[in-house]
């Protein structure tokens, strides 16, 4: 079984091949560059590379969302595409939730954070719940004010884990409230990876959590700017 999967929901286009056994190969391009311009030329460039039939690939893992409008719209058009040339399956992750799989062997809280400018941000809270990530509070569209005022009434006995651009953004802030009780995510794994996605997207194929290129649809969290400009 091989699990392509694709990132595309910020400004990381990435890809990655997972298989059962191990990771075959990842690119990631945290350039800022439209991901019109170079996310197929690097998933062409995997395949190629890691020698994979494309008859071999199972599911097509990729972000659902919240994030960039032009990014994901990108990326789930590749995988649509892929999807129903190929005849597999989509298997649908969570932008948050893939944050979430950059710390697997985590036992603390891990809440990704993403920033959605003007100090509003994308977040979830995520537990590793018998060797999986789970959802423990859905995603959500809110400010960081608002979340960790949520926070402190859910008085955690663990530490939390901030993880992601928004958690870089908002840092002294969440040292100052939380304290010895907050840890900041390394740089190397504040992006959203293709590979992370790919192993929630392995998990769901083996549990058959699919879904047909014609159901799937990103999920934005907040209207479009000029959605909100015409309210």
């Amino acid at each position: 079984m091989i699990i392509l999967g694709i990132e595309s929901a910020t400004e990381n286009a990435s890809c990655a091949l997972l298989s059962d056994t191990k990771l075959l190969g990842e690119y990631s391009l945290n350039t800022g560059k439209t991901h019109s311009e170079n996310l197929m030329n690097i998933i062409d460039k995997l395949i190629v590379e890691t020698e994979v039939e494309l008859r071999d690939i199972s599911g097509i893992a990729i972000t659902k969302g919240p994030g960039s409008y032009t990014g994901l719209r990108i990326g789930i058009s590749i995988a649509k595409s892929m999807s129903q040339t190929l005849k597999i399956p989509i298997l649908s992750v969570s932008t948050l939730e893939s944050l979430a799989y950059n710390l697997p062997c985590s036992e603390n809280i891990i809440n990704p954070i993403l920033d959605a400018r003007s100090n509003r941000i994308y977040t979830g809270i995520y537990r590793l719940t018998n060797n999986k990530i789970e959802e423990s509070e859905k995603d959500s569209a809110t400010n960081i004010e608002e979340h960790i005022n949520f926070l402190k009434k859910q008085d955690y006995d663990k530490k939390i884990i901030f993880i992601g651009d928004g958690a870089v953004k908002h840092k002294e802030l969440l040292k100052t409230e939380f304290k010895d009780k907050c840890t900041i995510a390394e740089n190397y794994i504040n992006i959203i990876k293709a590979s992370s996605s790919a192993q929630a997207g392995l998990i769901k194929f083996k549990n058959k959590d699919l879904c047909s290129w014609r159901d799937f649809n990103p999920v934005y969290l907040r209207k479009t700017q000029a959605e909100r400009n015409k309210k």
